[in-house]
């Protein structure tokens, strides 16, 4: 009776204040990212195990909830998963094919966590130790073996952890530049490198770099959360539970997967992107830089109830909008935009560090005559079905649409959009210490498509930035690109009735 209590806590929790319990998960507010959160959370605090698309398709709260009391007694469904040790997923195969490009520093980020209070230097380095230690997916090396792309766990792989002094915060991007540009062994595991910097006696902040062929950014809030929860073990000097039993993500999958894409994404004309300002040179580039946006959350609450109203997630509305605005600027109406899905395709994953992430190209035709409403619930059923077959990696759907590629531009779609989990996390640690977390999303330097829209998958989600390739737009060009964006979310959150074909000529006719 307690778990079921819980249970019904949990889902409620992962809903906005007062959501209507006879409504499905999306019309009651919730979205992928909630989705995603709720389904570890039930994996850690009730043993049940869900896949996400079960929560995003559920008719209502009510009935959602009852699946989940009547899974409680369900055993773990990790039998089925892929855990060969030298098999590597459909991310890192990508990732390691363009690292053997050059394109190294593409693929580390650098995460932080600031300290207020008197930290105890020595157990937070003990607490680095020990998350590595726990986690095969922080030890791997990754190698290539005459055809293929194989990896490895070292067992014995120990982190960098180095100690600076700065006089402000003004040092920070200075020593963050320095640990993201160090130079590391190609051939061995790809470990996290610490920095501690002492900016005072009672203030430090803490860079971890780690490379996205171990990591993508569900796993660095999971690394978030371990680091604090170590070092307050360390502090009440008291054993941590096992971590969780590690599934690796799948390195194959279904013909019949394969065949939906091919099927999908067949006889896909140019990929539509924004015109750009220069030349397309003959190799892409892949130097980015970056514009940022800020949206109005009144508007976004509007573009969401509008959304959720047909039975679409507040990710497909905002994806809805981009496609419009491609169409506006492209003159076209078949539109495809790359998506990255978590990769995370049973409950099993949502609490495993690793590389997940994949790419999935959602393709939409626009008729002029239908109304928003009806467009952006098609657009959502595009987005559910790209769930389905999320596990048929992007290279191999490339390789079956796009024989002969080009090295001048990205193959099926050129332009992105992305939720980016959230970067900012808070901690209250055993010795009162207090710690921040976040994720730095505001360094650009390379991207493999022409234009890829971000946001902030925080609480709110008001601010959203955009990467372009240098080479094509000028800066300016993006940053009008980011208010036509704002403008559609306008005259979207206004009157969600408006046919498409207006809200696209109303945007191309704007001075």
């Amino acid at each position: 009776m307690e778990t079921e209590r819980l249970v019904r806590t949990l889902v409620l929790q992962a809903l906005p204040e007062g959501a209507d319990v006879r409504e499905g998960f999306v019309s009651a507010g919730g979205n992928s990212l909630a989705a995603l959160r709720l389904v570890t959370t039930l994996v850690k605090e009730c043993h049940i195990r869900v896949p996400i698309t079960n929560v995003l398709r559920s008719t209502s709260v009510t009935a959602l909830i009852g699946e989940l009391i009547g899974a409680l007694q369900i055993e773990a469904d990790q039998g089925s998963e892929d855990t060969a040790p030298g098999a590597l997923s459909i991310a890192e195969r990508q990732m390691l094919l363009e690292q053997t490009l050059g394109l190294t520093s593409a693929h580390l980020v650098a995460v932080e966590m600031e300290f207020s209070g008197k930290l105890n230097v020595l157990a937070l380095e003990s607490a680095m130790r020990d998350v590595v230690a726990r986690h095969d997916a922080l030890r791997t090396r990754f190698w290539f073996d005459g055809d293929e792309f194989r990896r490895e766990v070292v067992a014995d792989a120990l982190p960098e952890i180095n100690h600076h002094v700065a006089a402000s915060e003004d040092n920070l991007p200075g020593l963050r530049a320095r640990e993201l540009s160090a130079r590391t062994d190609p051939d061995g595991p790809r470990v996290p490198r610490f920095a501690l910097v002492r900016l005072a006696d009672d203030r430090h902040v803490l860079i971890t770099v780690v490379h996205h062929l171990t990591c993508d950014g569900w796993s660095l809030n999971l690394l978030f959360d371990e680091l604090a929860e170590l070092y307050s073990a360390r502090i009440d000097h008291r054993r941590l539970a096992p971590p969780p039993s590690a599934v690796a993500p799948k390195a194959t999958y279904s013909a019949t997967g394969l065949d939906f894409w091919t099927a999908r994404l067949a006889d896909v004309p140019d990929p539509v992107t924004i015109p750009p300002d220069r030349p397309r040179p003959n190799v892409q580039s892949f130097d980015a830089r970056r514009v940022t946006m800020d949206l109005s959350g009144a508007l976004l609450d509007k573009l969401r109830a509008a959304a959720q109203a047909e039975g679409a997630t507040e990710f497909a509305g905002r994806l809805a909008i981009l496609m419009l605005l491609l169409s506006s600027r492209a003159g076209a109406q078949d539109i495809c935009v790359a998506v990255p899905v978590s990769g995370r395709t049973s409950a099993a994953h949502a609490s495993t560090l690793g590389m997940f992430v994949n790419t999935v190209v959602i393709r939409q035709r626009i008729a002029g005559s239908m109304p928003f409403t009806t467009f952006v619930r098609s657009v959502h059923q595009r987005l559910m079905e790209a769930q389905d077959h999320q596990d048929v990696p992007f290279p191999d759907v490339v390789n079956a649409l796009v024989p002969r590629r080009t090295l001048d531009r990205q193959p099926l779609a050129q332009v992105m959009m992305a939720m980016q989990p959230s970067g900012r996390r808070r901690y209250t640690l055993s010795d009162g210490v207090i710690a921040r977390a976040t994720i730095n999303l505001d360094i650009a330097e390379h991207s493999r498509f022409d234009v890829v829209l971000h946001f902030d998958g925080s609480e709110g989600m008001q601010q959203g930035w955009i990467d372009y390739d240098s080479a094509l737009y000028r800066r300016e060009t993006i940053s009008r690109l980011g208010a036509d964006y704002s403008a559609m979310v306008s005259a979207v959150a206004a009157a969600p009735s408006t046919a498409v074909h207006d809200l696209v000529s109303a945007i191309r006719t704007s001075p």
